[in-house]
């Protein structure tokens, strides 16, 4: 299957059929080169594992923001999203993720979390 028909075909998926794509792809090692996400369930920066916290979806943030601001390489593994904020000290912002469909479950996350602090704002400076 060509890259661009592959690419079509991906956005299609609704963002629980995207993950296990992804998921399927890496284990099989036919990622295209845009996708890396490791085998671990442990967060590399607080050694939790993925599965024991409240469901959070999956994401591939920029090298600048990995290898740059957080210094972890490409075999530190996956964090969580919450985790990779604190070592960094700010909140991603949807800028920091790569512009891919796997991503838009995250941006979702972060849009509804900036409307919240918004509203939160509105609320508390009246």
């Amino acid at each position: 299957m060509s890259k661009g028909r592959r690419n079509r075909s991906l956005k299609a998926l609704s963002p629980e059929q995207l993950a296990e794509e992804a998921r399927r792809m890496a284990a099989a090692g036919n990622h295209g080169g845009w996708l890396h996400l490791p085998r671990w369930n442990h967060c590399c920066l607080c050694q939790i594992s993925l599965s024991l916290v409240p469901i959070q979806p999956d994401y591939i943030v920029n090298d600048s923001v990995w290898d740059g601001e957080a210094g972890l390489g490409s075999k530190a593994g996956v964090a969580h999203p919450t985790c990779l904020e604190a070592h960094i000290g700010r909140e991603l912002t949807g800028a920091d993720f790569k512009d891919i469909p796997f991503n838009d479950p995250i941006r979702l996350v972060l849009a509804r979390r900036a409307r919240n602090k918004a509203r939160q704002q509105t609320i508390g400076g009246r």
